[in-house]
């Protein structure tokens, strides 16, 4: 009993053991890095893509294929999460759906780069949105376009020039069609409400009917 014991508690101290994160979205696999041009990023274009979770998840990074612009030394862009009712972000260019936000510098030239960011999602629609001219972030960057697109890869883009317009990738709205973008985003899925209870019973079982195996022999 004393070994069924300890083994229910050491079942249930792993929900607390830090995990490595795991790619949970990505838009495209990696092209060739060390580019320097691509889509704009900036205060007057903002990037984005839209990803689905369909568990609860804990985000502890988010990133992408992408550089600063090389005619600007300032390469401090944000990325943010925010929450999708429809097919496109709302606001101008946010509202009330941005849920968090982070800013980092971008590298001269292009990178597979990861940035920290740590929140609790809910199954649902999300996009990630690279941007500046918010949240500290002055400069500009490029999100290269030698990438592969994956099935479902889904872009859209805030044309701030024109009154914070939300356009979708293959839009009719300058600068048109945006693919071959990369945006990931990192963590991992939250276990289900008692999900760790079931899982320790079905242990306790174990042991038990072990338990019993042994007392026979």
């Amino acid at each position: 009993m004393h070994k069924i014991f300890f083994g229910l508690v050491a079942i249930l101290g792993l929900g607390g053991l830090p995990v490595s994160a795991t790619t949970l979205y990505q838009s495209a696999t990696m092209g060739t890095s060390g580019q320097t041009s691509g889509a704009l990023v900036s205060a007057n274009q903002f990037l984005g893509a839209a990803f689905t979770l369909t568990n609860a998840a804990q985000i502890t990074a988010v990133g992408g294929h992408i550089s600063r612009d090389g005619d600007i030394a300032d390469g401090s862009l944000f990325a943010a999460i925010v929450s999708l009712s429809g097919s496109l972000p709302t606001g101008a260019p946010f509202d009330s759906s941005l849920i968090t936000e982070t800013t980092f510098t971008a590298p001269v030239t292009s990178e597979d780069i990861v940035v920290p960011l740590s929140v609790t999602l809910s199954p649902g629609t999300y996009a990630l949105v690279f941007g500046s001219g918010l949240f500290g972030a002055t400069g500009s960057g490029a999100m290269t376009t030698n990438n592969t697109d994956l099935p479902g890869a889904t872009y859209f883009f805030c044309d701030g020039v024109d009154h914070n317009v939300w356009c979708p990738g293959s839009a009719t709205c300058p600068p048109g069609n945006i693919s071959n973008t990369r945006f990931t985003v990192y963590g991992e899925l939250v276990p289900e409400p008692g999900s760790f209870g079931l899982m320790a019973i079905g242990v306790l079982t174990l042991l038990a009917v072990k338990a019993r195996a042994r007392m026979r022999t």
